[in-house]
């Protein structure tokens, strides 16, 4: 072969390897961005626990009939009169913790009803997203604090104008009580594990859900 075919060869191949690299380089962006795209709509949408377990309850019957339990339940829990007037700063902070106050009652009640059926590990799933979904409006809500008063902790008196109520019972100040009363009881039955809301070695696991079940000494053998 001459010099100036292996020139030729050579010339092509380098476009060649080139037109390549800008294809792929062109369909990873494409991907980056449909991923960027899927978080960002993820990241601004609202936490909303019972729509979730709406979505992915299909044929399960049982998860099903919980789910309409708590839906109902859910829509009984309403700000009391001094919450009420302590978020009265704005529409969406009062819209938000009554928004907050009802999925903490729906997925305190999704804990509690029929635990032995946690004994399933897709149950135990719809838990876990149920409370990663609470979590997400519980932690939107207290940016929207921070925000709306510029106080990094959220809600506190001193993010409450004069003549308002300091209340600290607000539904964003701490992560619901009776949830997190349901949660350390499924896991001293033996129900569910830190892990069972994280990856590996419960790597991943959200802080608010470590601090719940921490000390919990988890009874052997419930599910048998």
């Amino acid at each position: 072969m001459s010099p100036l075919v292996k020139q030729i060869g050579g010339i092509a191949l380098g476009v060649a390897l080139a037109f390549a690299l800008a294809g792929a380089n062109m369909y990873f962006m494409k991907q980056m961005g449909k991923s960027l795209d899927r978080n960002f709509v993820e990241n601004a949408a609202a936490g909303n626990p019972a729509a979730t377990i709406e979505q992915v309850g299909g044929d399960d019957d049982l998860l099903q009939s919980v789910h309409r339990i708590c839906t109902r339940r859910a829509a009984q829990a309403k700000l009391t009169e001094a919450q009420t007037r302590a978020v009265d700063l704005s529409f969406h902070l009062e819209a938000g913790e009554s928004e907050l106050i009802r999925a903490a009652a729906y997925v305190a009640c999704f804990a509690a009803e029929q635990p032995k059926r946690f004994c399933q590990k897709p149950q135990r799933q719809h838990l876990a997203e149920a409370v990663r979904q609470y979590l997400k409006l519980y932690n939107q809500m207290r940016e929207e604090w921070q925000l709306q008063t510029g106080s990094r902790v959220a809600p506190t008196a001193a993010a409450i104008r004069p003549g308002q109520f300091a209340v600290t019972d607000i539904p964003s100040a701490r992560v619901d009580p009776q949830l997190v009363e349901n949660l350390r009881a499924l896991a001293t039955n033996g129900f569910i594990a830190a892990s069972d809301f994280g990856g590996f070695a419960a790597f991943g696991t959200p802080r608010e859900v470590t601090d719940a079940l921490k000390g919990v000494e988890a009874r052997n053998g419930t599910c048998g």
